[in-house]
C-alpha cells in the first residue's frame, strides 16, 4: 500500500476540534483546509452528545469535497497511558510477543476497559529495540468514533497527540526521534 493521497485528520483534546485536510501534492502534503472548534470548558466529555459537533465535521468535508478515504483521529496524550520499554535484541516477531506480554504490567487499567498499540523501533547504538506502549479508555476511544460516524466519516488511524509530534519534528528538524503511537481501531 501506497501513502495515502490526501488526509482528513481529526484532532481532540480538551480545548478544542481541530479540523485539517492535507492534499498529496508529489512528496509534499499541503494544508488546504482548516477549522479550530473551540470546546466548552467543564465536565469532560458532555459535549460529545451535542450533535452540533458532528454537523461541523460534516460540514467541514462536505464543504471542502473532501475524500474521507484516510482519516486520522489524533487524541492527546493526556487521555492514554504510555510506556517505553528497552528490549534485548531479539528478532522482531519475538519482540512483538514480549510487548504483548509486557501491555498487561504496564498499564494499570484492565485490558478489556482499554484500547492499547505498540511501536517498536531500533534503540540505536545500544543496541536491542525500544518499545513504546499506549492505551486509552475504550469508552473515551468509543465517544470519539461515534463523532465522527455521525459526521458521516471512520477514522482509519487513531493517533496520540499528532500536533505534538509535529511541532517536535518541526523544532528538531528530525522525524525519527520520536515514535508515533498508534491504537487499534
Amino acid at each position: 500500500m501506497g501513502k495515502p493521497k490526501n488526509i482528513c485528520i481529526v484532532a481532540v483534546d480538551r480545548e478544542a476540534l481541530t479540523l485539517s485536510y492535507l492534499e498529496r501534492s508529489y512528496r509534499l502534503y499541503i494544508l488546504r483546509a482548516y477549522n479550530r472548534i473551540i470546546l466548552p470548558g467543564g465536565d469532560g466529555f458532555s459535549w460529545l452528545e451535542d450533535k452540533g459537533y458532528s454537523d461541523e465535521i460534516s460540514s467541514f468535508v462536505l464543504r471542502n469535497r473532501l475524500n474521507t478515504e484516510t482519516v486520522v483521529l489524533s487524541i492527546s496524550a493526556r487521555e492514554a497511558i504510555t510506556t517505553y520499554l528497552q528490549l534485548p535484541e531479539v528478532a522482531r516477531e519475538d519482540a512483538e510477543k514480549i510487548l504483548r506480554f509486557e501491555v498487561e504490567k504496564h498499564i494499570p487499567i484492565p485490558l478489556e476497559s482499554v484500547i492499547y498499540g505498540y511501536r517498536l523501533r531500533t534503540a540505536g547504538r545500544s543496541g536491542g529495540l525500544e518499545g513504546a506502549i499506549a492505551a486509552a479508555e475504550k469508552t473515551t476511544l468509543e465517544g470519539y468514533i461515534n463523532l465522527l460516524e455521525e459526521a458521516g466519516i471512520r477514522p482509519s488511524i487513531v493517533c496520540l497527540d499528532l500536533e505534538g509530534h509535529i511541532k517536535y519534528w518541526m523544532d528538531r528538524q528530525s522525524a525519527g526521534e520520536k515514535a508515533f503511537l498508534f491504537l487499534r481501531v
